[in-house]
């Protein structure tokens, strides 16, 4: 009969130790983790009107000319004023408020703003278009590139609105017209 061999002892006393040196190679492994964090604060798109300036003027025989040579620099009068509106930001002026009080035709009532930049993000700045109906005549003068791109610190894009009736508005006297009108500012890389 065919015995068992016994493995020699030197072999019996090395597998003990190759396997332990096996299990002390998945037990000894050194390792270390490294942890990414970070915080991301966002940008603010804010602007607001700035720089306000009025010109009162008459067309007196196809001439713009001041109402005052005329003796009638009293007859009409444009006043304008910039805002805070409850809704709008802290950091600058929301609303361009126009009154125009005893217009008449050939009058012209120009109001010059600015639109400036207050926020971090750069932005399009587009021009003033109506929002809702507009009963009188407005011309858009000298106003920014539709859009014009405003950097924080940049000077104001500027604008002009010319409010001026003719004698064929077919305006009534003695009446009331009003009219309104938005400025979009927008974060640069998000055209319309």
């Amino acid at each position: 009969m065919l015995g068992k061999k016994a493995l020699p002892i030197g072999v019996m006393v090395m597998l003990p130790v190759v396997a332990l040196a096996a299990l002390g190679v998945g037990y000894g492994l050194w390792s270390e983790v490294l942890t990414i964090e970070g915080s991301v604060l966002t940008g603010e798109v804010d602007v607001g009107f700035t720089g306000l300036w009025i010109q009162e003027g008459v067309d007196v025989d196809g001439d713009y000319v001041s109402p005052e040579p005329w003796g009638t620099e009293n007859a009409a009068d444009c006043q304008a004023e910039l805002l805070k509106t409850s809704g709008g930001d802290d950091n600058g002026f929301n609303l361009l408020r126009i009154t125009v009080t005893g217009a008449y035709p050939s009058y012209h009532c120009k109001v010059g703003f600015g639109v400036e930049n207050l926020g971090t993000v750069p932005v399009l700045i587009y021009q003033p278009v109506p929002s809702g109906t507009v009963e009188i005549p407005i011309v858009i003068e000298w106003c920014y590139a539709d859009p014009v791109q405003v950097e924080q610190g940049q000077p104001p894009a500027e604008c002009q609105l010319d409010i001026h009736f003719t004698n064929d508005s077919g305006i009534d006297e003695n009446s009331m017209y009003e009219f309104a009108y938005t400025v979009e500012a927008r974060q640069w890389n998000e055209p319309r």
